[in-house]
Protein backbone atom coordinates (compact mmCIF):
# COMPACT_ATOMS: atom_id res chain seq x y z
CA UNK A 1 0.00 0.00 0.00
CA UNK A 2 2.54 2.28 0.95
CA UNK A 3 4.47 1.53 -2.38
CA UNK A 4 1.77 2.07 -4.44
CA UNK A 5 1.06 6.01 -2.68
CA UNK A 6 4.76 6.83 -3.20
CA UNK A 7 3.94 5.09 -6.97
CA UNK A 8 1.14 7.52 -7.32
CA UNK A 9 2.54 10.77 -5.98
CA UNK A 10 5.80 10.24 -8.21
CA UNK A 11 3.36 10.07 -11.52
CA UNK A 12 1.24 13.14 -10.48
CA UNK A 13 4.87 15.16 -9.63
CA UNK A 14 6.12 14.33 -12.80
CA UNK A 15 2.72 15.02 -15.07
CA UNK A 16 2.83 18.57 -13.11
CA UNK A 17 6.30 19.12 -14.23
CA UNK A 18 5.53 18.02 -17.42
CA UNK A 19 2.69 20.94 -17.98
CA UNK A 20 4.83 23.46 -15.94
CA UNK A 21 7.47 22.71 -18.51
CA UNK A 22 5.12 23.18 -21.65
CA UNK A 23 4.07 26.79 -20.51
CA UNK A 24 7.73 28.09 -20.53
CA UNK A 25 9.55 29.76 -23.23
CA UNK A 26 12.08 27.03 -25.23
CA UNK A 27 14.61 28.96 -26.94
CA UNK A 28 16.48 27.15 -29.88
CA UNK A 29 19.81 28.84 -31.26
CA UNK A 30 20.81 27.58 -34.82
CA UNK A 31 23.99 28.19 -36.25
CA UNK A 32 23.32 30.27 -39.74
CA UNK A 33 27.16 31.10 -39.78
CA UNK A 34 27.83 28.24 -42.47
CA UNK A 35 29.42 30.13 -44.76
CA UNK A 36 31.73 27.35 -46.75
CA UNK A 37 34.10 27.19 -49.51
CA UNK A 38 33.19 24.09 -51.48
CA UNK A 39 35.52 23.05 -53.92
CA UNK A 40 35.09 20.29 -56.71
CA UNK A 41 37.87 19.58 -58.90
CA UNK A 42 40.36 17.20 -60.30
CA UNK A 43 44.28 17.44 -61.37
CA UNK A 44 44.59 13.87 -63.67
CA UNK A 45 47.84 12.38 -65.79
CA UNK A 46 45.61 13.35 -68.57
CA UNK A 47 46.97 15.83 -70.88
CA UNK A 48 43.99 17.62 -71.06
CA UNK A 49 42.30 21.16 -69.97
CA UNK A 50 41.65 20.38 -65.72
CA UNK A 51 39.50 21.96 -64.19
CA UNK A 52 37.66 23.36 -60.53
CA UNK A 53 34.67 24.75 -59.49
CA UNK A 54 34.22 27.21 -56.33
CA UNK A 55 31.43 28.25 -54.21
CA UNK A 56 29.62 29.14 -51.00
CA UNK A 57 27.66 26.51 -49.21
CA UNK A 58 23.89 27.60 -49.23
CA UNK A 59 22.22 27.31 -45.93
CA UNK A 60 19.25 25.58 -44.67
CA UNK A 61 18.37 27.63 -41.69
CA UNK A 62 18.65 31.34 -43.57
CA UNK A 63 17.35 29.73 -46.78
CA UNK A 64 20.36 31.45 -48.49
CA UNK A 65 20.90 29.46 -51.79
CA UNK A 66 24.43 28.15 -53.03
CA UNK A 67 26.67 30.87 -54.98
CA UNK A 68 29.62 30.45 -57.04
CA UNK A 69 32.91 31.94 -55.87
CA UNK A 70 34.36 34.37 -58.34
CA UNK A 71 37.84 36.69 -58.42
CA UNK A 72 39.92 33.92 -56.51
CA UNK A 73 43.63 33.17 -57.15
CA UNK A 74 44.00 29.64 -58.02
CA UNK A 75 47.23 27.41 -58.65
CA UNK A 76 48.71 24.11 -58.39
CA UNK A 77 52.07 23.08 -57.69
CA UNK A 78 54.79 20.90 -57.52
CA UNK A 79 57.46 23.00 -56.39
CA UNK A 80 58.96 22.90 -59.60
CA UNK A 81 56.20 23.59 -62.23
CA UNK A 82 53.70 26.09 -61.04
CA UNK A 83 50.00 25.67 -63.19
CA UNK A 84 47.27 28.98 -62.83
CA UNK A 85 43.78 28.30 -63.39
CA UNK A 86 42.18 30.74 -65.40
CA UNK A 87 38.50 31.85 -64.51
CA UNK A 88 36.06 31.40 -67.23
CA UNK A 89 34.34 34.46 -68.87
CA UNK A 90 31.76 32.60 -69.21
CA UNK A 91 31.21 30.03 -66.34
CA UNK A 92 31.19 31.37 -63.03
CA UNK A 93 32.72 29.43 -60.17
CA UNK A 94 34.23 27.76 -63.09
CA UNK A 95 38.57 27.98 -63.36
CA UNK A 96 40.25 25.77 -65.84
CA UNK A 97 44.04 25.73 -66.74
CA UNK A 98 44.91 27.49 -69.95
CA UNK A 99 46.46 24.54 -71.67
CA UNK A 100 46.58 20.80 -71.88
CA UNK A 101 49.29 19.61 -69.04
CA UNK A 102 49.40 16.82 -67.04
CA UNK A 103 50.07 15.20 -63.31
CA UNK A 104 53.07 13.07 -63.00
CA UNK A 105 52.70 10.01 -60.92
CA UNK A 106 54.61 9.62 -57.81
CA UNK A 107 54.67 13.59 -57.28
CA UNK A 108 53.08 15.50 -55.08
CA UNK A 109 50.82 18.39 -55.80
CA UNK A 110 49.69 21.09 -53.94
CA UNK A 111 46.40 23.38 -54.33
CA UNK A 112 46.28 27.36 -53.09
CA UNK A 113 43.02 29.01 -53.21
CA UNK A 114 43.50 32.45 -52.29
CA UNK A 115 42.45 36.20 -52.87
CA UNK A 116 38.98 35.46 -51.40
CA UNK A 117 36.21 36.68 -48.43
CA UNK A 118 34.22 33.16 -48.79
CA UNK A 119 32.72 34.13 -44.63
CA UNK A 120 31.98 37.63 -45.93
CA UNK A 121 33.57 39.13 -42.57
CA UNK A 122 35.85 41.60 -44.78
CA UNK A 123 38.61 39.55 -44.46
CA UNK A 124 40.62 37.95 -47.79
CA UNK A 125 40.62 33.70 -47.27
CA UNK A 126 43.17 31.17 -48.01
CA UNK A 127 42.61 27.72 -48.59
CA UNK A 128 44.79 25.20 -49.71
CA UNK A 129 45.14 21.15 -50.07
CA UNK A 130 47.98 18.40 -50.59
CA UNK A 131 47.76 15.55 -52.83
CA UNK A 132 49.96 12.54 -54.19
CA UNK A 133 49.43 11.23 -57.43
CA UNK A 134 49.13 7.16 -57.22
CA UNK A 135 52.09 5.48 -60.20
CA UNK A 136 49.45 4.32 -62.43
CA UNK A 137 49.41 0.50 -63.09
CA UNK A 138 50.92 -0.75 -66.10
CA UNK A 139 48.80 -2.64 -68.67
CA UNK A 140 50.46 -5.67 -70.26
CA UNK A 141 47.73 -7.19 -72.49
CA UNK A 142 44.02 -7.18 -73.07
CA UNK A 143 41.90 -10.64 -73.74
CA UNK A 144 38.43 -10.73 -74.86
CA UNK A 145 36.26 -13.46 -75.67
CA UNK A 146 32.58 -14.57 -75.11
CA UNK A 147 31.36 -16.76 -72.13
CA UNK A 148 29.51 -17.39 -68.97
CA UNK A 149 29.80 -13.76 -66.44
CA UNK A 150 29.47 -14.29 -62.90
CA UNK A 151 25.56 -13.64 -63.34
CA UNK A 152 25.74 -16.74 -65.27
CA UNK A 153 24.64 -14.40 -68.74
CA UNK A 154 26.26 -14.83 -71.86
CA UNK A 155 28.77 -11.37 -72.32
CA UNK A 156 32.15 -10.33 -73.81
CA UNK A 157 34.44 -11.35 -70.74
CA UNK A 158 37.27 -8.51 -70.96
CA UNK A 159 40.41 -9.40 -68.83
CA UNK A 160 43.17 -6.76 -68.96
CA UNK A 161 46.60 -7.86 -67.08
CA UNK A 162 48.31 -5.60 -65.41
CA UNK A 163 51.51 -5.26 -62.76
CA UNK A 164 51.66 -2.99 -59.93
CA UNK A 165 54.30 -0.87 -59.19
CA UNK A 166 56.04 1.08 -56.97
CA UNK A 167 54.15 3.56 -54.87
CA UNK A 168 51.13 1.94 -57.07
CA UNK A 169 47.56 3.09 -56.26
CA UNK A 170 45.48 2.00 -53.07
CA UNK A 171 42.30 1.18 -55.08
CA UNK A 172 41.26 1.51 -58.61
CA UNK A 173 37.87 2.08 -60.54
CA UNK A 174 37.97 0.38 -63.74
CA UNK A 175 34.86 0.82 -66.91
CA UNK A 176 35.25 0.09 -70.73
CA UNK A 177 34.52 2.44 -73.77
CA UNK A 178 33.21 0.54 -76.82
CA UNK A 179 34.30 2.71 -80.29
CA UNK A 180 34.51 5.68 -78.00
CA UNK A 181 31.45 4.61 -75.98
CA UNK A 182 31.87 5.54 -72.51
CA UNK A 183 30.28 2.47 -70.32
CA UNK A 184 29.38 2.89 -66.45
CA UNK A 185 31.51 5.82 -66.06
CA UNK A 186 32.54 6.58 -62.31
CA UNK A 187 30.28 9.63 -62.90
CA UNK A 188 27.14 7.41 -63.62
CA UNK A 189 28.30 4.72 -60.36
CA UNK A 190 28.24 7.88 -57.29
CA UNK A 191 24.36 8.19 -56.14
CA UNK A 192 23.66 4.34 -56.34
CA UNK A 193 25.75 3.46 -53.30
CA UNK A 194 27.96 0.72 -55.27
CA UNK A 195 31.22 2.53 -55.43
CA UNK A 196 32.97 0.73 -52.61
CA UNK A 197 31.84 -2.48 -54.80
CA UNK A 198 33.56 -1.41 -57.87
CA UNK A 199 36.67 -0.17 -56.33
CA UNK A 200 39.39 -2.94 -56.12
CA UNK A 201 41.84 -2.96 -53.49
CA UNK A 202 45.53 -3.43 -54.73
CA UNK A 203 47.60 -2.90 -51.88
CA UNK A 204 48.18 -6.17 -50.71
CA UNK A 205 49.24 -6.71 -54.19
CA UNK A 206 53.33 -7.45 -54.63
CA UNK A 207 54.53 -5.44 -57.18
CA UNK A 208 55.87 -6.61 -60.13
CA UNK A 209 53.57 -9.56 -60.51
CA UNK A 210 50.94 -10.20 -62.92
CA UNK A 211 47.17 -9.61 -62.00
CA UNK A 212 43.84 -9.40 -63.60
CA UNK A 213 40.61 -7.35 -64.00
CA UNK A 214 37.43 -7.94 -64.85
CA UNK A 215 35.06 -6.42 -66.71
CA UNK A 216 31.75 -8.14 -68.79
CA UNK A 217 29.75 -6.43 -71.64
CA UNK A 218 26.19 -8.22 -71.92
CA UNK A 219 24.32 -5.15 -73.08
CA UNK A 220 26.38 -3.67 -75.38
CA UNK A 221 27.02 -5.34 -78.60
CA UNK A 222 30.59 -5.62 -79.69
CA UNK A 223 30.89 -7.09 -83.34
CA UNK A 224 34.96 -7.35 -85.52
CA UNK A 225 36.54 -4.84 -86.20
CA UNK A 226 35.28 -2.64 -82.78
CA UNK A 227 37.57 -0.81 -80.31
CA UNK A 228 37.88 -1.95 -76.85
CA UNK A 229 39.13 0.46 -74.50
CA UNK A 230 39.81 -0.83 -70.83
CA UNK A 231 40.32 2.50 -68.61
CA UNK A 232 41.35 2.34 -64.76
CA UNK A 233 41.42 5.45 -62.49
CA UNK A 234 44.30 4.97 -60.00
CA UNK A 235 43.35 6.14 -56.43
CA UNK A 236 44.74 6.55 -52.70
CA UNK A 237 42.79 5.79 -49.65
CA UNK A 238 41.77 9.04 -48.87
CA UNK A 239 40.29 9.70 -52.41
CA UNK A 240 38.71 6.36 -51.82
CA UNK A 241 37.61 7.19 -48.46
CA UNK A 242 35.43 10.25 -50.08
CA UNK A 243 33.93 8.56 -52.95
CA UNK A 244 32.34 6.12 -50.96
CA UNK A 245 31.36 8.66 -48.63
CA UNK A 246 29.75 11.19 -51.21
CA UNK A 247 28.62 8.04 -53.19
CA UNK A 248 25.99 7.10 -50.17
CA UNK A 249 25.46 10.64 -49.03
CA UNK A 250 23.55 11.63 -53.08
CA UNK A 251 21.00 10.73 -55.19
CA UNK A 252 21.30 10.25 -59.21
CA UNK A 253 23.93 11.42 -61.02
CA UNK A 254 25.75 14.46 -58.89
CA UNK A 255 27.70 15.58 -61.85
CA UNK A 256 24.54 16.84 -64.01
CA UNK A 257 24.70 20.18 -61.93
CA UNK A 258 27.06 21.28 -59.27
CA UNK A 259 27.96 18.19 -57.42
CA UNK A 260 27.43 18.79 -54.18
CA UNK A 261 23.71 20.74 -55.08
CA UNK A 262 22.22 17.51 -53.72
CA UNK A 263 24.22 17.56 -50.09
CA UNK A 264 22.35 19.16 -47.33
CA UNK A 265 25.25 19.63 -45.13
CA UNK A 266 28.71 19.50 -47.39
CA UNK A 267 30.90 19.48 -43.93
CA UNK A 268 29.57 16.09 -43.40
CA UNK A 269 31.86 14.45 -45.97
CA UNK A 270 35.48 13.70 -45.81
CA UNK A 271 37.40 16.90 -46.94
CA UNK A 272 40.99 16.91 -48.19
CA UNK A 273 40.76 21.65 -48.31
CA UNK A 274 42.23 23.39 -45.65
CA UNK A 275 41.32 25.22 -43.08
CA UNK A 276 38.47 21.90 -42.87
CA UNK A 277 36.48 24.11 -40.59
CA UNK A 278 36.17 26.50 -43.49
CA UNK A 279 35.69 24.24 -46.65
CA UNK A 280 33.82 21.02 -47.60
CA UNK A 281 34.59 19.17 -51.25
CA UNK A 282 37.61 17.62 -52.80
CA UNK A 283 40.70 18.24 -55.13
CA UNK A 284 40.76 14.83 -56.80
CA UNK A 285 44.62 14.29 -57.82
CA UNK A 286 45.07 10.84 -59.48
CA UNK A 287 46.74 8.83 -62.85
CA UNK A 288 44.55 7.11 -65.41
CA UNK A 289 45.92 3.84 -66.99
CA UNK A 290 44.32 2.92 -70.55
CA UNK A 291 44.58 -0.27 -72.72
CA UNK A 292 43.11 -0.77 -76.06
CA UNK A 293 42.38 -2.91 -78.90
CA UNK A 294 40.62 -4.17 -81.98
CA UNK A 295 38.17 -7.27 -81.67
CA UNK A 296 38.59 -9.89 -83.42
Amino acid sequence: MFSKKIALRLTILLAALAMGACENDMTVTLNSADKRLIVSGEFTSDTTVHSLYLSRSGSIVSGRKQAFITGAKVYVTNKVDTIYFVESKDTPGLYQTPTKCYAVGGQTYYLSINGVDVDEDGKMDSFSSVSKVPVAIKFDSLSSKYGYNGDNRYALINRPFYQRTANGPDYTFSYMMVNDKVLYPLSKRLGSGEISGHMTPTKHYKEGETYNLYFSLDSEPVAKGDRLTFITFNFTEDQYKFLTAFDNNTDGDPFLDNMYDQLVIPSRLPTNIEPANKAGGYFLVYSISRISRVYQ
